[in-house]
């Protein structure tokens, strides 16, 4: 039940990334990362990592964690 919750809360994020050109912008690519499909969907790249974060953890994309930045503070 918790899955297919889960697919329900994703899918007005998946729609959202449809509409602004995120999926079309990473298609058929390789391996980007998040100022890569910012710059290629004109989309301001926080936004963009928020976006590709939630993707992620949904499942619908692989992530390496090599590419992440380093966040400190």
């Amino acid at each position: 039940m918790v899955g297919k919750f889960g697919a329900v809360a994703s899918a007005p994020l998946i729609a959202l990334g449809d509409r602004l050109g995120l999926c079309k912008a990473m298609r058929e690519q390789g391996w980007l990362i998040s100022e890569q499909v910012a710059e290629r969907a004109s989309l301001a790249e926080q936004y963009v990592r928020e976006w590709l974060g939630a993707q992620a953890a949904s499942g619908f994309i692989a992530y390496d964690a090599a590419l992440l930045p380093i966040l400190i503070g």
